[in-house]
C-alpha cells in the first residue's frame, strides 16, 4: 500500500459502485458526474496498491481487494449510522434548522398551529417552510419532512404517515353574490367568474371548478391561494378556500351549489435513516396533537416492516449532506 487512505469519499464510492454494480448507477445515486466516479475509483486503487475492479465491456466486476473495501465500507457505514442514531435520538440536540417542504400552495392553520406549539418546547430550532415543484431529496437533506399531496412516492427508503388536512368549500364575497346572484346548479356557473390555482398546482376543488366552466370565466390564476383569497374579498370572482379561511369572514359566504367532496391523499414523508430522530419526532407529537396526523407515527403494517427490513441492509456511505 502506497499511502493511507486520507479521505472516506473514495471509499465510500467504491462501496456504491460495489452495491450498485455500474458506475452509471452510482453517479445517479451520489449526485456527481460519471468522471468523478471513475476519478475517486483510479486514486482509491492508487492509495491501495491494487485493483479493486476489473474493468470490461460489460462493466465493472469486484476484485479480492475490492471485496475487502466492500468489508470497510458496511462497517464504517453502520458505526456511522450508530453514532448518528445515539446523537439524533438524545432531546438535548433538538435546535438548528427543521426544513418542512410541501408541494400544496396554502398550509393548513392546523400546520401553523403545530409549528407554533414545536416552537414553543423547542425555542432552538428554526422552521423553515418551503413550497416545492418537485419531490426533495431527504437522503441529501433537501428537507427533513416533505408534505405531500398525492400517491404514495415508490421510493422504498421513504416513510409515508398519514397526514390529515382541514377541509374547505367555494366562496364569493357579499358584493360579488349581490350583484351576480349565488349560483345553484352547476349550469349558472358559466355565468360567473372564478379565480383558481394554476394547472399543475394540486388542488381537486381547482381542477372541479376548472372543467366546469368555460375557460373565459376564468379571469384570475395564481399559484398562491392568498392572491384566490384577494380575487374574492375585492368582489372579483368566486374561488375555492380553505374553510379556516372563509368559515369565519362575515364578508364572504359559501356557494350555494352541492359542490362534490372532493379528496385527495395527504402524506408525511420522511426518510427511513432519520424518521426516527429525536427533531423529527418532536414535531410530529406535535402534529398529533393539532389533529394533523390520523394514526401513530409509524403505521404498525406495512411501512413499519418496510423500515424494519431496511435497516437490516447496509446502507451506502458518503452522502456529504445530511439533515441536520
Amino acid at each position: 500500500m502506497k499511502a493511507p487512505v486520507k479521505h472516506l469519499d473514495e471509499l465510500s464510492t467504491a462501496y456504491v459502485v460495489a452495491k450498485l454494480g455500474t458506475v452509471s448507477a452510482a453517479a445517479k445515486h451520489l449526485g456527481v458526474h460519471r468522471a468523478t466516479i471513475m476519478r475517486r475509483i483510479d486514486n482509491l486503487e492508487a492509495n491501495l496498491g491494487g485493483k479493486v475492479f476489473l474493468r470490461h465491456s460489460r462493466g465493472y466486476s469486484i476484485t479480492d481487494l475490492g471485496r475487502e473495501v466492500m468489508h470497510s465500507g458496511e462497517r464504517i457505514e453502520n458505526e456511522l449510522r450508530r453514532l448518528m442514531q445515539n446523537t439524533l435520538n438524545d432531546n438535548s440536540f433538538i435546535e438548528g434548522e427543521l426544513k418542512i417542504a410541501s408541494n400544496s400552495a396554502s398550509p393548513s392553520q392546523d400546520f401553523i398551529l403545530s409549528v407554533q406549539a414545536f416552537r414553543n418546547r423547542y425555542q432552538n430550532v428554526f422552521v423553515k417552510y418551503a413550497t416545492v415543484d418537485e419531490t426533495p431529496k431527504l437522503e441529501f437533506g433537501d428537507a427533513h419532512i416533505y408534505l405531500h399531496v398525492g400517491e404514495k412516492l415508490e421510493s422504498p427508503d421513504y416513510v409515508h404517515v398519514p397526514w390529515q388536512t382541514g377541509h374547505g368549500g367555494i366562496y364569493g364575497s357579499n358584493q360579488y353574490f349581490s350583484l351576480n346572484g349565488n349560483p345553484t346548479t352547476v349550469e349558472e356557473l358559466e355565468r360567473h367568474a372564478f379565480a383558481v390555482l394554476a394547472c399543475g398546482t394540486v388542488s381537486p376543488h381547482d381542477d372541479w371548478l376548472r372543467s366546469q366552466v368555460p375557460e373565459e370565466n376564468i379571469v384570475l390564476v395564481s399559484d398562491e391561494r392568498l392572491a384566490i383569497w384577494h380575487a374574492i374579498m375585492a368582489g372579483l370572482s368566486i374561488g375555492y378556500l380553505p374553510d379556516y379561511l372563509g368559515r369565519n369572514d362575515a364578508r364572504i359566504e359559501p356557494v350555494l351549489l352541492p359542490v362534490p367532496e372532493l379528496k385527495s391523499r395527504h402524506w408525511a414523508i420522511t426518510h427511513m435513516d432519520y424518521h426516527r430522530s429525536a427533531k423529527i419526532q418532536a414535531f410530529f407529537r406535535c402534529a398529533r396533537e393539532s389533529g394533523l396526523i390520523r394514526r401513530p407515527t409509524m403505521d404498525p403494517g406495512q411501512d413499519c416492516t418496510r423500515v424494519q427490513e431496511l435497516n437490516r441492509r447496509a446502507h451506502l456511505v458518503g452522502h456529504s449532506e445530511r439533515p441536520t
